[in-house]
């Protein structure tokens, strides 16, 4: 028998405390009212959860209506999966940072401190033990809005948005916590697959959680188990399904599970655990832009600059990692050109780590300070500053 454990802002309190029984319930503690759960044009930019109370640090929903009865199944199943999905980050860290027999069935044993950064930037498993903010800005798409679904895929990404979909293969999917031992082949395989997994493999598509973690792209070398187990250390590192299969062994070892190496005459992994897409398009207004300027390092040359771009709904079309301003930064998007910023460097100004950021879009050139454009930068705090700024696209 599993104890659940107790839990802060509604996801599971990982501690080390939690070692010895560490399977949480499946089902979220209710916390932390929303405050717009009252009817909504759904086509309205990303929400809270709009089925009753969202979990700390859970993504946002776009385009549910809180008034189906379908999507909002749909929803609750999803959503339950979030504490599994925390369970399961926190679980593989830990093989990770063991770089245990499990850990080395899905990756290379020098790509350990690789991949612990990647569920670092995911979840904070120092302390209380909960998703970080990053992922409260991922985006569930209620609609197939890439019309990207098959009959086999369980879902896919925008990766450059941040958004994921759930196809209709993935609704079908059990959940976690509902799947015991006994239900599992004694080797890796797709009986192990839940809504949390498939969510697991989303996530490190995300361009801000893989990609900002290795410096390279997480894509889709392979699906099936025997197939990840194959690959080269380095295409295993990019491979989203290494992670989830490692997240999953991790969880279910932690059941009393045990496992052998998977089988190549496993022929039952047939389906599609997720597709990385590019997004294109958006709602043309007034867009968005979020800027962090960051002062120069010790020992650095240059002041350099992290921004996302949104459109006229509020859903992110462009995002541009940190990245050296020495020379005018061109942000690519769903816009059709591109946004460029161009950050003063030291001796443009008598106080360069206070100076103006400049921005174009087509014929459209404003200042950090400009007013027109809803400019509204903070000082300094713990060596960058931050604002937002808006322009018409």
């Amino acid at each position: 028998m599993f104890i659940s454990f107790p839990t802060l802002g509604g996801l599971l309190l990982l501690s080390s405390s939690a070692l010895a029984n560490p399977i949480a319930g499946s089902t979220p503690s209710k916390v932390q009212s929303t405050p717009d759960l009252v009817a909504r044009n759904p086509g309205l930019g990303p929400s809270a959860y709009p089925y009753g109370d969202a979990s700390d640090k859970e993504f946002q929903w776009h385009g549910w209506d809180p008034q189906d009865q379908g999507q909002k199944a749909r929803g609750q199943k999803i959503h339950n999966a979030w504490l599994d999905w925390a369970n399961m980050v926190y679980f593989a860290r830990q093989e990770a940072a063991a770089v245990s027999p499990t850990f080395l069935r899905w990756f290379g044993a020098g790509d350990a401190d690789n991949v612990k950064a990647v569920f670092d930037i995911m979840f904070d498993s120092s302390g209380l033990g909960v998703p970080t903010t990053l992922m409260a800005g991922w985006i569930c798409k209620e609609s197939d809005v890439q019309n990207s679904c098959t009959s086999s895929r369980n879902a896919y990404s925008v990766t450059n948005r941040g958004q994921f979909h759930f196809c209709p293969a993935g609704d079908n999917l059990p959940n976690l916590g509902d799947l015991k031992c006994s239900d599992l082949d004694p080797f890796p395989s797709a009986k192990m697959k839940s809504v949390a997994f498939t969510m697991l493999h989303e996530s490190t598509h995300w361009v801000k959680t893989g990609d900002a973690a290795l410096g390279k792209h997480i894509t889709d070398k392979a699906n099936a188990a025997y197939a990840c187990t194959k690959l080269s250390d380095s295409d295993k590192l990019i491979n989203a399904q290494n992670y989830a299969f490692l997240a999953a062994e991790a969880y279910f070892k932690r059941k009393g599970c045990t496992f052998g190496d998977p089988e190549s005459a496993d022929t039952s992994d047939t389906g599609d655990d997720g597709d990385d897409i590019e997004g294109t398009g958006y709602a043309p207004g007034w867009c968005g832009l979020h800027v962090i300027d960051y002062q120069i390092p010790k020992g650095g040359s240059f002041y350099s600059i992290e921004a996302d771009i949104f459109d006229n709904t509020g859903v992110p079309i462009g995002y541009q990692p940190e990245t050296d301003a020495q020379n005018t930064i061109n942000i690519d998007s769903a816009l059709p050109i591109p946004l460029q910023i161009t950050r003063p460097q030291p001796g443009s100004s008598s106080d360069p780590d206070t100076a103006v950021i400049l921005f174009n879009y087509g014929s459209q050139a404003w200042g950090s300070d400009d007013q027109a454009h809803q400019c509204n930068f903070g000082g300094d705090q713990d060596g960058s500053r931050s604002g937002d700024c808006g322009f018409s696209c």
